[in-house]
């Protein structure tokens, strides 16, 4: 008789399905909350340091260039580096893609 790899066997003889961590919906609302929780930290910091800085007060984080300063920079800053990022590697592809039976020949 061959194991069956799918399924263990529970205490009631009966056969239960083997479930991963995110396969659980209550696993995936935890992990999202905890995301959401952590986006709203850091808005807030960054909201508390403009209101900082428009009053004068001490800063949380000290800018370099005056463009640090506007709110989201660095939001923005992300986004448009990793468009960028996405750009550039269309046009890698064009210049590295081999044939697709290169390794055939």
């Amino acid at each position: 008789m061959a194991a069956d790899w799918t399924h263990t066997n529970d205490s009631s003889g009966g056969q239960a399905e083997d479930k991963a961590f995110f396969d659980k919906p209550k696993n995936v609302r935890l992990v999202m909350r905890g995301f959401y929780f952590g986006c709203a930290v850091v808005v807030i910091l960054d909201i508390v340091n403009l209101v900082q800085h428009l009053i004068g007060a001490h800063e949380l984080r000290h800018a370099e260039h005056p463009l640090e300063n506007l709110p989201e920079f660095y939001v923005l800053y992300g986004f448009v580096g990793v468009a960028l990022l996405v750009v550039i590697s269309k046009g890698l592809r064009k210049i590295l893609m081999r044939p697709e039976d290169y390794y055939d020949r």
